[in-house]
This record gives structure tokens, sequence and C-alpha cells, in this order.
């Protein structure tokens, strides 16, 4: 049986085949969530998903080639396109984040192309735009406060 740390490293590797592989034979690993409270995931990124990683914030490991389809392919499996991540023992005042959000506020994404396809696709499957009230979305480009 795989878990989610086997899971990210296919998913980094960008091969979709494995993933989906992987995914289908444990259906619970769309849901699960990273236990590790050091690092990248002390803070806002506390108890992130996998696909909370399409996003590529924080930056973790650069992002795959085909992380658009990559996402695709984990919400079509029944990956919960609003799960929040929570607070972290750094930010334990932290309002949670979508991966809409995620998406919407990373460099990463951006400078390798993924961010509007992203975006769109989140969208597409019903991400809200509202989520915390807007809270996740205000740091993203462009936006006021």
């Amino acid at each position: 049986m795989a878990d989610l740390e086997a899971v990210l490293d296919v998913f980094y590797a960008g091969d979709a085949e494995a993933l989906e592989r992987l995914l289908r034979a444990e259906r619970s690993l769309l849901h699960a969530r990273v236990t590790s409270a050091e690092g990248h995931y002390r803070g806002y990124f506390h108890e992130a998903t996998l696909l909370h990683h399409v996003a590529g914030n924080p930056f973790i490991r650069p992002l795959p080639a085909a992380t658009t389809e990559l996402a695709r392919l984990v919400l079509e499996l029944g990956a919960e396109v609003d799960a929040a991540t929570r607070p972290g023992p750094a930010q334990p005042d932290d309002i949670g984040w979508s991966t809409l959000g995620l998406v919407a506020t990373s460099d990463a994404a951006r400078r390798a192309g993924h961010q509007r396809p992203l975006l769109e696709l989140l969208l597409a499957r019903g991400a809200d735009i509202d989520f915390r009230n807007g809270g996740p979305l205000s740091a993203a480009p462009g936006t006021t406060s």
C-alpha cells in the first residue's frame, strides 16, 4: 500500500500513469493529509493534501510539466476542490488555504506557466472564489485589501 509521501514523489516526477494507478488502488490518498509539522508544513501549508501541492506554493520541488493534467486527474478521481489547509504550529491563527488561493498566489506556478490553466481548471471544477470570505485570495497579485 502506498502512502501520501510516495504519491507526492510520483506527482513531482510527473508520472500520470503511476499516479492514477496508485490513487485508484488507494482512494483514501485523495483525501489524505501530510502529517509532518516540519519545514513547509509548519505554517499555512500544514496538513496539505495532494491537490494543494499542484500550486507549488510553498515551493517544495519544481512542478512537473504536466501539472495541470495531473491536477485534472486528481480532481477527476475525487479530490475535494475546496479542501483547506490547516493552521500549523508556526502560524496557529492562519485561516486555511484552498488550492485556488495557493495557485493564485504562487510564483512557482506563474513562472512555470501553470497558474492560469490551473485557475481555470479549479474554477471549472467548482472552486469557491469566495472561499473563507476571499481571505486566501487577498494576497493574489492585482487584488486590494
